[in-house]
């Protein structure tokens, strides 16, 4: 087993536990945040899987983040929780770094190779904070439950 194939299981490791955990503790926003990033990553690997072409900038993928984009944004704009504008800005940057490989593709390659990956996690970690947070803020006898 080669160290792409630990990161391959690591992250889907990582995603299968946040669908399970968000799945019954969160709320409706969390569950369509962890559903989006999950089906997300999905057809990130049907666009462009793991090592056929992830070294050129590809439309398809900078497509699909254009669309990911816009769900968190719509889930921003109705939820009145703060996490979705850190979901959001993550995944802007995720965005970014296609636009970058566009405008100047042999300065960020390698940059572009390993910044796909890495903005994944924090989304992630940012639905699953926000779930345990709504989990214990729900379990407070001082808050009313359907506030959060």
């Amino acid at each position: 087993m080669n160290v792409f194939d630990l990161l391959k299981l690591a992250y889907a490791s990582t995603l299968l536990g946040s669908c399970f955990y968000v799945g019954r503790h969160g709320g409706r926003p969390e569950q369509l945040g962890i559903g989006i990033v999950a089906i997300g990553s999905l057809l990130t690997l049907a666009a462009a899987p793991f090592g056929a072409g992830w070294h050129a900038s590809k439309l398809s993928l900078l497509a699909l983040d254009l669309l990911i984009l816009a769900a968190f944004v719509l889930i921003a704009l109705r939820s009145g929780r703060f996490w979705p504008l850190w979901v959001t800005g993550f995944h802007l940057a995720a965005v970014a770094t296609h636009v970058a490989m566009l405008v100047a593709p042999r300065q960020v390659l390698q940059a572009y190779a390993i910044a796909q990956g890495f903005w994944a996690y924090p989304m992630i970690g940012a639905i699953v904070f926000a779930t345990a947070r709504r989990r214990r803020l729900r379990a407070s006898p001082r808050l009313h439950p359907t506030r959060f």
